[in-house]
């Protein structure tokens, strides 16, 4: 289902300015999304609820926190090793 990366678009601007300001609070957010999306998700085959489905993917599409997690390590590196750190978490993502 594709809602998930439309969702993960739209988060990505709110979580690229909210993470001006801290990481902990969009990381936790981010988290508990991604939990209840899934959730969701997973729990839809039971009720037989294609809505249900759809808001899970939507959910779990906010709940994407690559772009923060892209930068914390961008801000936590040293400038020398950036290119490897973001690689490095490219790779295991």
């Amino acid at each position: 289902v594709g809602a998930a990366p439309w969702f993960a678009i739209a988060s990505a601007i709110v979580y690229s300015y909210w993470t001006n300001h801290n990481y902990k609070q969009p990381i936790l957010l981010a988290g508990i999304l991604q939990f209840i999306g899934n959730l969701m998700y997973s729990s839809a085959y039971s009720y037989k609820s294609i809505e249900m489905c759809l808001i899970g993917r939507a959910i779990t599409g906010l709940g994407a926190p690559r772009v923060i997690n892209r930068r914390y390590v961008a801000d936590a590196t040293p400038f020398e090793l950036r290119t490897v750190a973001s690689a490095s978490f490219g790779l295991a993502t």
